[in-house]
């Protein structure tokens, strides 16, 4: 099977504080850092890991294509005969604090965003699946994601979404349309209490029920909510699936927690995982991406954490 991720590939710069700054007012930066980032990209590599052909579509800076960020994609497996090269790579600046928890900023140059509905058709060949993070719908028209859309169900390519931060930069028509197309979305608890505008978790299940049954999918969907030392849920419109955290992760830096989690979560369902399995998947990945760090480690070769994957 092939899967095509889309989605720009960032430069992260993380910079670890002893505390964020009030307003108007500076910190000293303990520890800078710099790696390759995007949240589909951090998907790409650990599916790559897995062992999946996966096919990136997006834009990066031409000197990081080439460069450094292009050689360890490339390694890992990841396809980047459709990522258009431009002028500068989207930044993000995440500011780290000793819990762990982050404040990002991200940058993307005039000319890297694309259009959706102007995919070039070939980029889609032979895909099964298509991953991408909510981002990319921010600045997109609603006859653009409809084009899109509709281009995915002609083609019979199921949809994955992992949902991000400023939902509120998004349409809610648009938004509205990707859920119920999609047959994963995942996202922390915060983010899909923005999505839904519910105050309470029990409202939020039945919510979230509701857009598992709706829509123009051909199956149910699966809805994941993570909730950092809470563990993580599964609601399907049979079910609610909850798994207690595995780990305490308290001072580490939890940046790609979530990719990682929607990573091992698509991991599992392309090798026919269900349930509780999936969820336990997506915090198999979080947990190790988190404590070992493997964002800020050298590049890995393709089908590196197959020997040690437990869901195969």
């Amino acid at each position: 099977m092939l899967v095509v991720g889309i989605g720009n590939i960032h430069i992260d710069h993380r910079i670890h504080v002893p505390a964020l700054p009030q307003r108007g007012m500076e910190v000293r930066a303990q520890r800078k850092d710099t790696t390759i980032g995007g949240s589909a990209v951090t998907t790409a590599k650990v599916l790559g890991w897995l062992g999946y052909p996966v096919r990136l579509v997006g834009a990066a800076g031409r000197s990081d294509l080439e460069g450094e960020a292009g050689r360890v994609l490339r390694e890992a497996g990841v396809d980047l005969t459709h990522v258009q090269p431009v002028s500068l790579s989207a930044e993000t600046y995440v500011l780290v604090d000793p819990s762990g928890e982050r404040t990002m900023v991200s940058f993307e140059p005039p000319g890297s965003r694309y259009v959706l509905g102007e995919l070039p058709e070939r980029a889609l060949d032979g895909a099964t699946w298509v991953f991408m993070s909510a981002y990319s719908f921010v600045h997109q028209s609603p006859s653009q994601v409809a084009k899109f859309l509709d281009t995915l169900q002609a083609r019979g390519i199921a949809l994955a979404v992992n949902l991000c931060p400023i939902l509120s930069a998004i349409s809610g028509d648009v938004l509205r349309r990707v859920c119920e197309c999609a047959a994963v979305v995942s996202g922390n608890e915060r983010e899909w209490l923005a999505l839904t505008g519910c105050r309470s978790r029990d409202e939020l299940v039945v919510k979230v029920r509701a857009l598992t049954k709706a829509g123009h999918r051909r199956q149910s969907a699966a809805c994941y909510i993570t909730r950092g030392a809470g563990g993580s849920s599964l609601v399907s419109p049979d079910e609610t699936v909850r798994l207690p955290s595995v780990a305490a992760l308290s001072g580490y830096d939890t940046t790609g927690a979530g990719d990682g989690f929607f990573a091992g979560v698509l991991a599992a369902v392309f090798a026919g995982r269900t349930g509780a399995e999936t969820l336990r998947a997506g915090a198999w990945v979080a947990t190790r991406l988190i404590r070992e760090q493997w964002l800020r480690a050298p590049s890995r070769p393709a089908g590196w954490l197959v020997s040690s994957w437990p869901f195969p």
